[in-house]
């Protein structure tokens, strides 16, 4: 099995550039944080880069709402590249290609949280009068 699952910040805006047929591609740069107590017994943090390759519609949407410090989580496959560098060697780079991804934390510009799954709108429950004896499950009249 070939999956990758993360959930980090974005380090800077994503990259976005169109194929000769017209598809998005975004490439994004993502960090994440990982905390343990040392030898020491003092916090150590240490954070991991990640490049992460969306394509099509979810391209499209990471370039029109994702930027620099967004919150994001990422499922997909890791992918091995090889290219030739400029001075002629092999170089080697591991990305993760998203097959999913969802925006998490604020949305931009109104500082309010976004869930991360949408919550079922709920009519609210009416409460019994005064004295009258409330049984779970009992029809409730709106």
């Amino acid at each position: 099995m070939n999956k990758a699952q993360i959930i980090g910040r974005l380090g800077q805006d994503p990259e976005i550039r169109y194929t000769s047929s017209g598809s998005a591609v975004a490439n994004l740069r993502v960090a994440t944080n990982e905390r343990r107590k040392g030898a020491d017994g003092a916090v150590q943090e240490s954070t991991e880069w990640h490049s992460v390759t969306l394509f099509a519609r979810q391209a499209e949407v990471a370039g029109e709402y994702l930027k620099k410090g967004s919150q994001v989580y990422v499922e997909g496959r890791l992918r091995t590249r090889k290219w030739q560098g400029k001075d002629g060697q092999e170089r080697y780079t591991t990305e993760i290609v998203g097959s999913e991804f969802e925006m998490l934390g604020a949305r931009p510009g109104n500082g309010e949280a976004r869930p991360a799954q949408p919550a079922p709108a709920r009519a609210p429950a009416a409460a019994p009068a005064r004295g009258e004896p409330f049984y779970p499950g009992e029809d409730i009249p709106f």
